[in-house]
C-alpha cells in the first residue's frame, strides 16, 4: 500500500512548476520579459509555438537544458507566465525499473 501511494507521489514529482527558478546565474520570475531569460540564458535549445486562437493569446515554449533537468519557460506577450523543471531521467532502483513500483498503476505485491 505505501509503496504504490510513493510510486504515485514519484510519478507527480517528477515534472515541477515552479514561480521563480536560476536560470544560468539569474533568477527568473514569473512576469519577467523574455529579454531578461535571453541574458540570463541564451538562446534556449528548443522553441515551440501554440498558436493563438480566439480564446487564447500565443504561447511560446522555451526550452533550457541544464546539468540535471531541462527548463521550460512558457511566455505569453513577451512575458514570463510559468517556468517547469522536467526530471529527464526518472530515478531508477539498482534492477534499471522506476524506483519506487510501478508507474502503470498495476497493483504493486509486497513480498
Amino acid at each position: 500500500m505505501y509503496r504504490a501511494a510513493f510510486a504515485a507521489l514519484l510519478c507527480l514529482s517528477l515534472n515541477v512548476h515552479a514561480e521563480s527558478v536560476l536560470l544560468g546565474k539569474k533568477l527568473i520570475d514569473k512576469g519577467d520579459t523574455a529579454d531578461k531569460v535571453l541574458a540570463a540564458g541564451g538562446k534556449p535549445e528548443r522553441k515551440d509555438l501554440i498558436p493563438a486562437d480566439e480564446y487564447s493569446p500565443a504561447i511560446e515554449i522555451w526550452t533550457y537544458r541544464q546539468r540535471k533537468a531541462d527548463l521550460r519557460v512558457w511566455l505569453v506577450e513577451g512575458k514570463v507566465v510559468q517556468t517547469q523543471i522536467l526530471d529527464p531521467e526518472p530515478p531508477v532502483d539498482g534492477t534499471g525499473e522506476l524506483a519506487g513500483g510501478s508507474v502503470s498503476g498495476e497493483q504493486i505485491n509486497d513480498q
